[in-house]
C-alpha cells in the first residue's frame, strides 16, 4: 500500500508566509486614548484657582460704577456674592 501524495488544495494558502498576515497591528483607538488622556491631564494640572478673590464692598461699588460688572449673584446662606 502506498500512501497518497498529500498536497494542500489550491484555494487555501500554504503553510508559508501569507502577505495578507503582514498587516500592521496599529489601532486607531490608541490615538483616541492618548488624546483623551492629554485632555484630562491638561485639565487636572493647569492650576486653575476657582476660589476667586475677596474684595470689600466699596471696591465692588466702584466696579459697578465703572461698568466692569455684567452680572452678580447673591448667595445668602454663605454670605457670598458671585460677580461676573
Amino acid at each position: 500500500m502506498s500512501q497518497p501524495n498529500h498536497t494542500p488544495p489550491s484555494n487555501q494558502p500554504s503553510s508559508g508566509q501569507n502577505p495578507q498576515n503582514k498587516k500592521s497591528k496599529f489601532n486607531i483607538y490608541w490615538i483616541y486614548g492618548i488624546i483623551f488622556l492629554l485632555i484630562i491631564s491638561y485639565n487636572l494640572f493647569r492650576g486653575v484657582e476657582s476660589s476667586g478673590i475677596e474684595i470689600y464692598e466699596t471696591n465692588f461699588k466702584e466696579l459697578l460704577k465703572q461698568g466692569d460688572v455684567t452680572k452678580y449673584k447673591i448667595i445668602g446662606n454663605k454670605k457670598i456674592v458671585q460677580v461676573y
